[in-house]
């Protein structure tokens, strides 16, 4: 029977208990990033894009092992939160943001520690600026208030509506009725 690997969820605590840990997680990450990404951010610094797994909503996976730290055991984490714990500290709030709303980015300067109603708060006020990275809202701010303006109007059959957006027709009906999107004026 073939021994299994032991995988351990990369925390500050984890960092704590390994103190190579850090030493490994950066080589693995410095193999995987291509710096100059294609998103310019404010300061003029570019996002470090991480190429290696990346799920489906865009966020990077770091999976290594190490036999320096512990044999038969990989150690995992996002991405962009084991660059944070290497490149700028321990993470107090408990949630990374990324500044430039590219969530394959593990810039540190892009990155900075906030609380999950913090981010959830700048979510909804960032999303005017809908970013092409940002795959977990289908619609920006402008599409929603046509949609509300069309279906409101009644001139257009909201079955119409929904195929020119891409979205069903029960997702037209709740942002008309106010169901969805109603943080949205």
């Amino acid at each position: 029977m073939r021994n299994r690997r032991e995988q351990i969820v990369i925390t500050d605590d984890i960092l704590d208990e390994f103190p190579n840990l850090s030493d490994a997680a950066e080589v693995y990450l410095n193999k995987r990033i291509v710096m100059g990404g294609p998103v310019k951010h404010l300061n003029g610094s570019r996002c470090w894009i991480f190429t290696g797994h990346v799920k489906p909503d865009g966020y990077g996976v770091a999976n290594f092992s190490s036999k320096e730290v512990a044999s038969m055991t990989s150690f995992t984490c996002l991405a962009h939160r084991i660059a944070y714990m290497i490149w700028v500290g321990r993470i107090e709030k408990g949630v990374i943001q990324h500044k430039c709303d590219n969530p394959c980015c593990i810039n540190p300067e892009h990155l900075h520690d906030d609380t999950k109603s913090e981010n959830t708060r700048d979510g909804f006020r960032r999303r005017e600026f809908a970013s092409p990275f940002n795959r977990t809202w289908k619609l920006t701010v402008h599409a929603v208030r046509m949609i509300r303006k069309l279906s409101q109007e009644g001139a257009i059959p909201l079955e119409e509506i929904a195929q020119s957006f891409n979205v069903c027709v029960d997702t037209v009906r709740r942002i008309k009725d106010g169901d969805t999107y109603s943080f949205i004026d």
